[in-house]
């Protein structure tokens, strides 16, 4: 009986070392394991921030692809610039919003081009889109026949959702004010004012 014992006694201290080397592993598997979930998890950090930061500068991209071809910078010395008008040349001082001219003309691959911010042409509707993105959100604010009231649409969703500082606009941002007031933006939330945009597409 007591060789039994002692047979079963060392029995159990051998299951025993075999479970700590197999906690030991478990351990050091588990480690491993933390260690590659927290690289994942900073890992896919980048990826959001780097989206993030894409998608804040792709706002006003499709309708600000380059310089209008009518336009010519000013000299440096601050005495403004010189923008083409509808049929005679108009001076603009230094700083000042730009009205730029409808490109109608300069037309690529899908169609007229815009240099206002946030408009594009729709080949499959024949009118002008007008969008904005902000904070990782697209708003969609219409299309339209005229190139015009689509740009300015775009600026008064833009001043309502970036706030009048922030906002950069095709036209100056006092041209609003009044009409602002008029709809009662500052008492709308930022979905309703750009339902109210819409409606009147």
């Amino acid at each position: 009986n007591l060789k039994t014992q002692e047979k079963n006694l060392k029995t159990q201290e051998k299951n025993l070392k075999t479970q700590e080397k197999t906690l030991k592993t478990l351990k050091k598997e588990y480690k491993a394991y933390k260690k590659r979930e927290l690289e994942l998890l900073r890992k896919n950090r980048r990826i959001k921030k780097r989206l993030r930061k894409r998608q804040r500068q792709s706002e006003g991209e499709d309708g600000d692809r380059g310089q209008a071809p009518n336009a010519a910078e000013g000299t440096s010395s601050g005495r403004g610039r010189e923008v083409s008008g509808q049929g005679s040349d108009t001076k603009v001082e230094a700083g000042a919003p730009v009205r730029r001219e409808p490109l109608s003309q300069k037309r690529g691959s899908s169609g007229p081009r815009s240099d206002y911010l946030g408009v594009t042409f729709n080949k499959q509707a024949r009118m002008w889109r007008a969008r904005m993105n902000f904070k990782n959100k697209r708003y969609s604010l219409g299309h339209y026949k005229d190139e015009e009231i689509a740009a300015k649409v775009y600026d008064k969703a833009v001043i309502k959702i970036m706030g009048k500082k922030k906002a950069k606009t095709n036209f100056a941002k006092k041209d609003y004010d009044e009409e602002m007031r008029s709809r009662g933006a500052s008492k709308m939330s930022k979905e309703e004012f750009i339902a109210q945009l819409r409606s009147e597409a």
